[in-house]
């Protein structure tokens, strides 16, 4: 089964069902089920119940704070672990036709952080969202067609627009714990299943960076993502 749908193997990813532009073009909206509400009787599901526990912690928000500047000395060893689009990637075919923008370098992140110290628009939170279009390059170099035959091929490469925090319409969790007489939100192993439906899907959403590359210096406001997307002219991923 975990050969199908990628959140059986990384019940930490959202099972999203669909996902559109709200219609000023400044947020994309998401609407994700909660998978563990599916095939929930234990006497047949049980290893299902438990790998997709972390479903539910998709429900709750958690503030984080971005690390500045002039705090980056303070945490330069725990920084040299993180993920980067700058390394960690291996030459391969699929790689040698799409590259990464490797001018973008991406914010660093506090994950714990009191709400206090959260910055304004990461104290309920949980995705990081990052918006970037594909354009095609042309770079002379060995085709696959022959071993010796010198061809152009083209070569796509994914620019970033930019990368926001995502936020909640409205807190599953404590929409949960208002509910009267409502239950936890994680069921036991040995329940499964509750009656609880409201738990069942949620939204997200994802705004949209102010400007592109293109228009953050002018004040073309025609030119901004969140118009282009409210158009209905492009496509957004």
């Amino acid at each position: 089964d975990k050969g199908h749908c990628p959140v059986d193997a990384d019940p930490y990813l959202p099972w999203i069902h669909d996902a559109f532009p709200s219609n000023d073009g400044h947020h994309v909206e998401f609407i994700i089920s909660n998978k563990r509400r599916c095939n929930t009787d234990p006497k047949i599901f049980q290893s299902d119940l438990k790998n997709l526990e972390p479903q539910v912690a998709l429900m709750q928000p958690i503030p984080v704070k971005r690390i500045k500047s002039e705090e980056e000395d303070t945490f330069s060893d725990a920084l040299k672990k993180l993920w980067s689009p700058h390394r960690g990637r291996k030459n391969n075919q699929t790689e040698s036709l799409l590259a990464e923008d490797y001018s973008y370098d991406p914010p660093k992140y506090i994950l714990g952080a009191s709400l206090n110290d959260a910055d304004e628009d990461g104290k309920y939170t949980r995705f990081i969202c990052r918006f970037y279009t594909i354009i095609v390059e042309e770079e002379s170099g060995s085709g696959s067609i022959t071993s010796d035959q010198q061809t152009r091929l083209p070569k796509l490469r994914k620019l970033i627009l930019g990368e926001t925090l995502s936020n909640y319409p409205y807190n599953p969790e404590h929409a949960n714990y208002r509910k009267r007489g409502s239950k936890p939100m994680l069921t036991s192993m040995e329940q499964g299943h509750d009656e609880q439906i409201w738990n069942s899907v949620y939204t997200f959403r994802c705004p949209v960076p102010r400007f592109t590359e293109d228009s953050k210096n002018t004040t073309n406001h025609n030119n901004t993502l969140a118009s282009i997307i409210a158009s209905g002219k492009s496509v957004f991923r």
